[in-house]
């Protein structure tokens, strides 16, 4: 999907890391009720139909995981 948006619009793409819960503890932590009760009505559903329309897999995760060592361990890669 990336390779065809910069053919369709000539763009470079930097890929940036972030945290989206900066929170999480280092073992990772449960999903939140509100996740639960999306789940419920249907959320992972509607992701699973938007990804096939782009030709892309979507994977719900059982559990939120602390991504911080492993986008430490990439960023190293980014600046070569």
């Amino acid at each position: 999907m990336v390779d065809q948006l910069k053919a369709d619009y000539n763009i470079d793409v930097e890929w940036r890391p972030f945290y989206l819960r900066p929170d999480t503890p280092p073992e990772g932590m449960d999903l939140p009720d509100y996740i639960m009760k999306a789940r419920a009505n249907g959320a992972d559903e509607r992701l699973q139909s938007m990804a096939k329309m782009h030709g892309m897999d979507f994977n719900s995760p059982d559990r939120i995981y602390n991504t911080r060592i492993y986008q430490q361990m990439g960023y190293p890669a980014l600046r070569r």
